[in-house]
């Protein structure tokens, strides 16, 4: 299932390669673990999991590890660009994952319909998009990087930008997705609303979408439920797969 360097495998042996980034205290090697765990047992493909962390400890051994960069960015959520360079060592298509997600289901066949033919985002479509399109306010936002997909070099223009503006980018926006939002709305392609969608912020707080593939915890702006205090199926779905 594993390779070392992320290579691609084309045709039906398409190898897709998960990165995921835990910086902190704020969640603990349970998230990684069981994010690795939900892929393992729902996955129909081949893939490989990265973990880009600043503390590898208890983590599941078949977990790749890239440790994360000290000097890139203060700001944490913006260390997430650096996987979109194209000088990145992990190749071919490409699955960013927010640790404070559930795997619903299988993500095989749409990353496989799809084929990483473009690079894709989510959009926050539990937010009232037309009052986030009209206010300046500092968290309005309307793109999500907690599921982004991507093939080699397709968002390089992204971590250009970032390069080149740097410490403006960091002066002037709280987070990643902010900045994508204010930036490059217009220009980033995203996946179908009905795909994704957020457990406490959705019209439906809280109730399970049975066809969606993805649910995702957004709690970086004090609101909202953590995963782990989550209750009835999202703990359940959540911890199915421990040992």
């Amino acid at each position: 299932m594993m390779q070392s360097n992320g290579q691609q495998i084309c045709g039906k042996n398409m190898i897709v390669n998960f990165i995921t980034y835990k910086w902190g205290i704020k969640y603990g090697p349970e998230y990684v673990n069981r994010l690795f765990k939900a892929l393992t047992n729902t996955f129909s493909g081949k893939f490989n999991f990265f973990c880009v962390t600043d503390n590898a400890k208890r983590l599941d051994k078949n977990i790749k590890i890239i440790e994360l960069s000290k000097d890139f960015s203060k700001v944490y959520s913006i260390q997430k660009i650096l996987c979109m360079s194209s000088e990145y060592g992990i190749k071919g298509n490409k699955v960013l994952l927010d640790l404070d997600i559930l795997i619903q289901k299988d993500l095989y066949p749409y990353l496989k319909e799809y084929n990483f033919c473009e690079p894709r985002f989510t959009q926050a479509s539990w937010q009232d998009k037309e009052h986030v399109m009209t206010t300046t306010h500092h968290a309005s936002c309307y793109v999500n990087s907690s599921f982004v997909t991507w093939k080699d070099d397709q968002l390089n223009f992204v971590y250009e930008f970032y390069k080149k503006h740097k410490k403006l980018i960091e002066q002037k926006y709280n987070s990643f997705d902010r900045s994508l939002f204010v930036n490059f709305y217009d220009v980033l392609k995203y996946h179908k609303e009905d795909l994704v969608y957020s457990y406490s912020f959705d019209k439906e707080p809280k109730k399970i979408k049975n066809d969606a593939l993805i649910c995702i915890f957004l709690t970086s702006h004090g609101e909202g439920i953590e995963l782990h205090d989550a209750e009835g199926w999202a703990k359940e779905m959540w911890c199915r797969y421990d040992d």
